[in-house]
């Protein structure tokens, strides 16, 4: 990029320091601003005095019609663009105090993103069945269970409420047998509201089922007279056709995408490419390394890392069980790469990774795009598709049935019997 507009750009960046924009603007700024700069630069326009409306205006439908470089066949989603629409703005806003004449002013413009045409529940407005599903959610809490199970105990328990009193149903002594039945039968029919075209799976519809027998439990303790009784209605799932049906990756595959990480992130500046870097180094080691499930590895607390024993600590894993995984002396160096000159310096949160647990699909997913292996970008790759590839290689390389098994945490050796068909 041209020299006069490097300079640019920095004055921009420290311009949006000095008024306390927050780092995340700061630094889709740098991005959003040098790829314009750059977009400029390809057309001729040397210097930021040619700058026009028009430009502008053109760059926004260039930027609209881009391919997306992570999701093929797909372009830049509205969330996306706005943020670079916005940088945008602060960028043109920084030229005109900047002393350049005749800036163009911020256009404001910003794409409004669709409505998805999904139908949920209504609102629960009934203040009876509200005070009911508080209680509820104290009692699973009371219980010793999860946050999560708390969480989407809540949530599946105000579906079921709601579907009540759609049907006139607005008393919980008024709740039979029948009622339960029939919304058992609704939610095997139910569309699914994030996938079109689906249904709930099988794992979907058996939360749904324990939630409702534990709520019915805890009605009969809550004195409810005549209450139905817990159905212990359960979907059979089918635990080895569907690991038999994830793609694992080869152990050559996994050095393969393991040496990518060095190509990731060429975009940003040398000391912010280090950090991501090192935590996409970090994310391999737990969820490949270590084997863990994806809930585990967003959950995992700082102070779960014992760099002394050489252990990490899941607390409340599947089943809410505990254990300790040893981990090896790559594992090791990564955790504590990380851990020690960049996780630590930041302030908030006492759990490894700040973000929810997507992230660590999108992270993945970026990496498999910066690989050229064909084999490896055809392959779906996730947290779930490591751990299965860890457990996989170490059947391979003559680890126990027994090991594996305290290793995953798996709570029925069957479970991880059905490796055995995987080599």
């Amino acid at each position: 990029m041209k020299k006069d507009y490097e300079t640019i750009l920095t004055d921009f960046l420290q311009w949006l320091d000095t008024r306390g924009y927050a780092a995340t603007l700061a630094r889709n700024g740098r991005l959003s601003i040098r790829t314009l700069l750059k977009w400029l630069e390809n057309r001729q326009i040397n210097s930021i005095n040619q700058l026009t409306v028009s430009h502008i205006t053109e760059y926004h439908a260039y930027l609209e019609t881009r391919p997306n470089k992570i999701y093929k066949g797909q372009t830049l989603g509205a969330a996306h663009l706005n943020k670079t629409f916005i940088a945008i703005d602060k960028f043109l806003e920084f030229l005109q105090q900047y002393g350049v004449k005749n800036a163009p002013a911020p256009t404001n413009y910003r794409i409004t993103k669709p409505k998805q045409d999904r139908k949920k529940p209504e609102t629960l407005t009934n203040t009876g069945y509200r005070a009911i599903l508080d209680e509820f959610a104290v009692w699973l809490d009371t219980l010793g269970y999860s946050e999560s199970v708390v969480i989407y105990g809540k949530r599946y328990t105000r579906f079921f409420f709601e579907w009540l009193d759609s049907r006139q149903i607005n008393s919980i002594k008024q709740l039979t047998n029948r009622h339960i039945t029939e919304y058992h039968a609704y939610l095997e029919t139910r569309p699914n509201w994030k996938y079109k075209g689906r249904g709930l799976s099988v794992s979907h519809l058996n939360h749904n089922f324990w939630n409702m027998d534990k709520l019915l439990e805890f009605l009969h303790s809550y004195g409810v007279e005549n209450a139905p009784i817990p159905t212990n209605r359960r979907m059979e799932v089918d635990k080895e056709a569907r690991i038999l049906k994830i793609e694992t990756l080869t152990q050559a595959e996994i050095k393969t995408l393991y040496a990518c990480i060095p190509e990731t992130y060429q975009n940003l500046p040398f000391v912010e490419r280090q950090e991501k870097q090192a935590e996409l180094r970090v994310i391999f080691a737990l969820f490949y390394g270590c084997g863990l499930r994806r809930s585990e590895g967003h959950k995992l607390r700082l102070k779960d890392v014992d760099f002394d024993r050489k252990t990490v600590f899941v607390e409340q894993g599947k089943n809410y069980k505990d254990r300790i995984i040893s981990i090896n002396e790559g594992v090791y160096r990564e955790l504590q790469d990380y851990i020690y000159n960049y996780r630590n310096r930041q302030k908030s949160g006492s759990r490894l990774f700040n973000y929810n647990k997507a992230t660590f699909g999108n992270k993945l997913k970026y990496l498999q795009n910066c690989c050229t292996d064909e084999n490896i970008r055809k392959k779906r790759l996730s947290t779930h598709v490591l751990r299965h590839s860890i457990a996989t290689h170490l059947l391979q390389n003559g680890m126990s049935i027994e090991n594996i098994a305290q290793f995953l945490g798996h709570s029925n050796l069957d479970t991880t019997q059905i490796y055995t068909h995987l080599i």
